[in-house]
C-alpha cells in the first residue's frame, strides 16, 4: 500500500538487538501466512548469505535468525 510516508507492507525480517534491521520480504509476499512468510524470508538469508555457523557481525547463526526475525509493517521511504 502506498502512503505519503511511502510504501506499507507485512514482511518478515531480522531485528537486531542493536536496533537495526533487515527486511527479507517484499510487498509481493505480504498475502502469505505467517509460516509460509518466514519460510520465504529463511530462504532469502541463506541466498544472501546471512546465516552462517559462526554468527560474526553482520552475520547470523541460524539459532539468532530464528530468534531475530520478525513478522511486523515495514515502510520504504
Amino acid at each position: 500500500m502506498q502512503t505519503k510516508e511511502g510504501e506499507v507492507w507485512r514482511a518478515a525480517y531480522v531485528s537486531f538487538p542493536d536496533g537495526s534491521q533487515i527486511v527479507l520480504t517484499g510487498p509481493e509476499h505480504t498475502h502469505l501466512p505467517d509460516d509460509e512468510l518466514r519460510s520465504e524470508a529463511h530462504a532469502e538469508a541463506v541466498r544472501m548469505g546471512l546465516i552462517t555457523s559462526m554468527g560474526d557481525w553482520p552475520f547470523v547463526t541460524e539459532a539468532q535468525f530464528w530468534a531475530y526475525l520478525t513478522i511486523g509493517i515495514v515502510t520504504k521511504r
